[in-house]
Order: C-alpha cells, then sequence, then structure tokens
C-alpha cells in the first residue's frame, strides 16, 4: 500500500499510498539511478512499475525489474508544494527479491526536499525468496549522507530543511549485483519512533 503523505496522525503512522493500483502514473514510477561517482543522485532513465493486485506483503505491491547496468529504484514523488514529515520519524517498508542478496554499496534509500539531498548507506535488508522489513530513522546518523554517498554526515538541519518540505523519497530495489534481480516492494509508511518505556 502506498499514499499521498500528509501530517503524521494521531495512531502514528502515515502510508506512502492509497492503494497500489492507481501507483504507476501518478506518485509512484521507476527509475534508475547513477550513484556511482561523488555527485548527487542522477536518474539515468525511467522504467515501468508492475501492479501487483496480489502476492504483497500481504495483498497488492509494486514490482521494479532490474534493466540496466545502473541502481534501480522505486520513486515516490509528493503532490506539488511537497510534504512535512516530523523530524525523528521512521521510515519503513517490506522488500522481496528473487536473487540472492550480496552486497551493493550505493545508497538504499534517497530523500529530496528543502533544496537538499539526502543518501543513506544502511544494507539493503534482503533475503532471496522472503520478505525482509527495513526500518530508517529519519534523523542524523552516521548512514545519512548529505548531497552524495561521498558527503558529510547529514545534519539535523538538514533533515529540517528536507522534511519540511519533502519532494522525492527513492527506495532501492537493488540486491544483487548484475542485470538480474525483480524486486517488489510494500507496506511503505512513516512511523513515530515510540518514546524510551512505551
Amino acid at each position: 500500500m502506498l499514499a499521498a503523505v500528509l501530517a503524521l496522525p494521531a495512531q502514528a503512522f502515515v502510508r506512502l499510498a492509497d492503494d497500489f493500483s492507481s501507483a504507476p502514473g501518478s506518485a509512484w514510477s521507476g527509475i534508475t539511478a547513477d550513484l556511482a561517482g561523488t555527485g548527487a543522485p542522477l536518474v539515468n532513465s525511467c522504467v515501468p512499475l508492475v501492479y501487483l493486485p496480489s502476492g504483497g506483503n500481504p495483498g497488492e505491491a509494486l514490482q521494479l525489474a532490474d534493466v540496466d547496468n545502473f541502481d534501480s529504484y522505486f520513486r515516490w514523488q509528493a503532490p506539488l508544494g511537497g510534504t512535512v514529515l516530523p523530524l525523528g520519524t521512521s521510515l519503513q517498508y517490506d522488500m522481496h527479491t528473487d536473487q540472492s542478496a550480496d552486497d551493493c554499496p550505493n545508497p538504499t534509500v534517497v530523500l529530496k526536499g528543502g533544496g537538499l539531498t539526502l543518501v543513506n548507506l544502511t544494507s539493503q535488508p534482503a533475503v532471496q525468496g522472503v520478505w525482509v522489513t527495513a526500518s530508517l530513522l529519519l534523523a542524523s546518523s552516521a548512514t545519512w549522507h548529505l548531497g552524495s554517498q561521498g558527503g558529510a554526515q547529514a545534519s539535523q538541519a538538514d533533515f529540517q530543511a528536507v522534511l519540511g518540505n519533502l519532494a522525492e523519497l527513492w527506495i532501492s530495489g537493488e540486491t544483487h549485483n548484475g542485470v538480474s534481480e525483480t524486486s517488489v516492494l510494500d507496506n511503505v509508511l512513516v512511523a513515530a519512533v515510540p518514546e524510551p518505556g512505551q
């Protein structure tokens, strides 16, 4: 499931889609990007997403096939005017791949907004043939970099700028070296991080 993100509601999470059936051609698209250099991530080409009415975790999902030697991403684009997300929330999503996972060193998640780009270098959690849930804190840490994978550690001020006007979210579908894997994405949401003791 995926949708337009608004403010974080009382139930403490936001889904990034109303349903996947309307996603291709609207908020969600597939892209390949050149991330090997030290510059900001650039879109190389657009690739089709396949809507799966079943086979998700559970229900509907989006499928992305690796089509070239660049990195494949599921890309969510905010409605005109951007989206506001609270600092310190957690991005969560489920990923499935049909290939054995190996180390793909390029960014797992890219955030764009407020004139800045943030990239996350956490290893993609993937197990062949198994749904795996990923969770990334949207706050300054050693895994978040400003501008590119070789950039400085992103600061809290950088996150405030990006999350205060989020324009794009990229989630890597790249789990295997070579042009071979097909990845499936489901249950993308932004959740509040529980207070200690809760």
